[in-house]
């Protein structure tokens, strides 16, 4: 379902922007990759790392599309927890609207909606509680 909304977000113009996360951001991104569209990702660590290594290949993808990798972190800073909080800052500052496919009780999925439905991205509104 992921891989087809990416395609279908990308037939009416919109791009698809995530944390290059296992599964449906993964998903998402493969199905705007296929239908040769642009697509970005918001990575917790330095950007010339993907997250997770498997995503390594689609991070290059992207960018060999046109697509970009983006990241507030220094070459060399690990993917600590600390750091998801504010790559959903930046994912749901860039985006006019959040689909939520799946997600866990627990989830980065679920602080991006609490950031976007506040409309105000901060920091301390993406802290999980």
């Amino acid at each position: 379902m992921a891989e087809r909304l990416g395609v279908r977000s990308l037939n009416q113009g919109l791009s698809i922007i995530s944390g290059l996360a296992r599964g449906v951001d993964t998903a998402a991104h493969r199905g705007v990759i296929n239908a040769k569209g642009r697509t970005v990702g918001v990575m917790a660590r330095e950007w010339m790392k993907s997250t997770p290594r498997e995503n390594k290949r689609l991070a290059e993808q992207i960018l060999a599309l046109g697509g970009t990798l983006i990241s507030e972190f220094a070459v060399g800073t690990p993917p600590t927890p600390q750091n998801f909080p504010i790559g959903i800052r930046i994912i749901s500052g860039m985006s006019v609207g959040v689909l939520v496919v799946e997600a866990a009780e627990y989830s980065g999925t679920r602080i991006t909606a609490r950031c976007a439905s506040n409309k105000v991205a901060t920091s301390s509104l993406c802290r999980a509680t």
